[in-house]
C-alpha cells in the first residue's frame, strides 16, 4: 500500500487538514485584530474624555454637553452593564427583566445623542471642532454606534414579537398538539405492529 493511500484511509486527506488549520489560523488572526482595535478604541476614548474635561464647562456645554454624553456612553454605560449582568446572574428569578435594562438604556442614550447632534448650533459645532476635535470625533462615533445598536434592538424586538404572535396563533385554542396522531395500541393492550414482527 502506498503512503498516500494510508493517509487517506486514516480519515481526512492531508489537503483538508491543512485547509482547516489555515481557516482556524485566519479566524484567530482576525479575532486578535478585532480585540486590539477595540482595546485601542477604549484607551483612546478614555484618554479623550480625561483630556477634554474642560469642555463640560464651556458656554456651548449649556446647549449641548457632548462631553457628558461621551462620559456616559464610554464609561458609565459599560460599568452599569457589568453590574446589571452580575445582579441578573445572582437573581435568576428576575434575570430577564434585569437584562433588558441595558438595552433600554442604550436606546435612550442613542436618542439623546441623536438629539444633541441634531440640535447643536453651527457655532457650537465649529467651537468644538476647533478646540476639542477628538471629543467631537468620539461623540460622532458613539452616536453612530449607539444608533446602529438601537436599530438592531428594535429589529430584534419586532422579530421576537412576530415570532411570538405566530406561535400563539398556530398553537392557541387549548387543544393538544398530539390529537391527530393515531394510536398504535388497540384496546386489548397490545400493539398490532408488534404482533406482526414477533
Amino acid at each position: 500500500m502506498r503512503p498516500q493511500e494510508e493517509r487517506e484511509g486514516e480519515g481526512m486527506p492531508q489537503g483538508l487538514e491543512g485547509m482547516q488549520m489555515g481557516v482556524i489560523a485566519a479566524a484567530a488572526g482576525c479575532m486578535c485584530v478585532i480585540v486590539c482595535l477595540l482595546l485601542a478604541y477604549v484607551i483612546w476614548a478614555v484618554m479623550t474624555i480625561m483630556d477634554t474635561a474642560g469642555a463640560a464647562h464651556t458656554p456651548c456645554a449649556d446647549d449641548s454637553n457632548i462631553w457628558m454624553f461621551c462620559l456616559v456612553a464610554v464609561i458609565v454605560m459599560p460599568v452599569a452593564g457589568c453590574v446589571i449582568n452580575l445582579l441578573s446572574r445572582m437573581a435568576d428569578s428576575v434575570g430577564i427583566v434585569i437584562q433588558m435594562i441595558p438595552s433600554v438604556v442604550n436606546l435612550v442614550i442613542a436618542v439623546w445623542g441623536m438629539l444633541l447632534w441634531a440640535n447643536m448650533t453651527d457655532e457650537c459645532m465649529s467651537f468644538y471642532d476647533n478646540d476639542y476635535g477628538n471629543l467631537v470625533l468620539l461623540f460622532k462615533i458613539n452616536v453612530v454606534l449607539l444608533a446602529v445598536s438601537a436599530i438592531l434592538l428594535v429589529c430584534v424586538v419586532c422579530v421576537g414579537v412576530a415570532a411570538l404572535t405566530a406561535a400563539v396563533s398556530q398553537g392557541g385554542g387549548g387543544t393538544s398538539r398530539y390529537e391527530n396522531i393515531p394510536d398504535s395500541v388497540p384496546e386489548s393492550g397490545q400493539s398490532s405492529l408488534t404482533e406482526e414482527y414477533v
